[in-house]
């Protein structure tokens, strides 16, 4: 979602799925929850993730850019790609 808060106006895109491992959400999923609804963890994907792969993989900060390290392509890229198909936000 991107929101120009000065003309008010609000766009949404999808950007390509990353594909995750059950077993690693499994891992962070049973450190538990921010709360009630189950909306938040208190450990994050990519955190566990950097606990196998090392803090750095390659260069890339595993916890911060877990996606870079599954799939070759930054999380960055994949939401750059996103709001660039969204067009001009203005």
């Amino acid at each position: 979602m991107v929101y120009n808060a000065t003309t008010q106006m609000l766009l949404f895109g999808i950007s390509k799925g990353v594909p995750t491992q059950d077993e690693i959400l499994d891992e962070a999923q049973s450190h538990g929850f921010v709360n009630e609804q189950k909306t938040g963890g208190k450990v994050t994907y990519g955190s566990v993730l950097a606990t196998h792969f090392g803090k750095k993989f390659n260069g890339v900060d595993v916890s911060k850019d877990w996606h870079q390290v599954v799939t070759g392509e930054s999380r960055y890229d994949l939401l750059r790609q996103t709001v660039e198909e969204l067009g001009p936000i203005v």
